[in-house]
């Protein structure tokens, strides 16, 4: 890169992009992937996701922030997988799209959505729960694991300030389009029990087929009383293979994960490749930079 820039023949923007993704490597000095033999990296711009092993590279489409809801910029630890997890819907979710359809039991059973109260734990009819209280931060409104979840069947947690993580999703035409800024903040993944496969490096073990059947299995009756089941759900966990599912998996030893944003990045095979400013950030760094540039 720094061969490109004092060639001084290019364009005013190859030295531009030049600029600003060198700066922004400056600033992440202290720990790089490459540091690392196993790691995972999130380039925004990219829309790509890279799961590095050595000289193995597991590579997968992304979809990440709006410009409005933009995916923070991170590195961190992978701890744990969760399978078919509960989505606990974000208050700000809640206020903008869920508060209006208060009371209306029909538009939560359709979502798979359910209220619960917090200082009691209990479940609560929403016939019986009004916009107001949604928005009191009394009730917690939450989407059941499964098929329909939002959050689709896995997510990858990782310590972080800002409540993102890695997940699957229900929504998988989104990995069809080549604008993938569409999630409020997390990353979803193309291809997400092959992420969990990359994280525990044992494809063959028993951990690994309850993670595939789990995912797989129709886990609506989970958690629910038998007999306050209707007929088709009964017929489902007659024959849900119960000890075959799995909940939570620990990732062990923990691996690196870098959420970044480069505009201009080598890709796995060294070769330097330019992306979009998604986020408009090139502008801002420039105009920083221009501040020590001479004319």
């Amino acid at each position: 890169m720094q061969e490109e820039l004092n060639k001084g023949s290019g364009r005013q923007w190859d030295r531009r992009l030049l600029l600003v993704n060198m700066e922004r490597r400056r600033w992440r000095m202290d720990d790089t992937p490459q540091k690392h033999q196993k790691y995972i990296l999130v380039n925004l711009p990219s829309y790509h996701l890279e799961a590095v092993d050595g000289d193995k590279v597991l590579s997968m489409r992304i979809g990440c922030g709006t410009l409005k809801t933009k995916t923070p910029l991170l590195q961190s630890m992978v701890e744990r997988m969760d399978v078919n997890p509960q989505w606990i819907i974000p208050m700000s979710i809640v206020k903008e799209s869920i508060a209006p359809h208060a009371g209306n039991r029909g538009y939560f059973r359709s979502r798979h959505y359910f209220i619960r109260e917090r200082a009691t734990g209990k479940v609560v009819d929403p016939a019986l729960v009004g916009a107001g209280a949604l928005m009191s931060g009394d009730y917690r409104v939450i989407q059941e694991g499964g098929a329909h979840n939002s959050l689709g069947r896995i997510i990858f947690r990782f310590k972080n300030n800002f409540s993102v993580y890695l997940h699957d999703t229900s929504s998988r035409e989104v990995f069809s389009r080549e604008d993938r800024g569409v999630s409020h903040g997390c990353v979803r993944v193309e291809r997400p029990f092959d992420l969990g496969v990359f994280l525990l490096g044992d494809s063959t073990s028993l951990t690994v087929q309850k993670i595939r059947y789990s995912m797989m299995a129709d886990v609506s009756p989970v958690g629910k009383k038998y007999e306050e089941l209707p007929p088709e759900q009964k017929a489902v966990a007659d024959t849900l293979k119960r000890k075959m599912l799995i909940g939570s998996v620990k990732v062990n030893p923990r691996v690196p994960i870098y959420i970044y944003y480069y505009t201009l990045y080598p890709d796995h095979e060294g070769v330097m490749r330019t992306y979009n400013d998604i986020y408009g950030y090139d502008d801002v760094i420039y105009r920083y930079l221009r501040n020590y540039m001479g004319s």
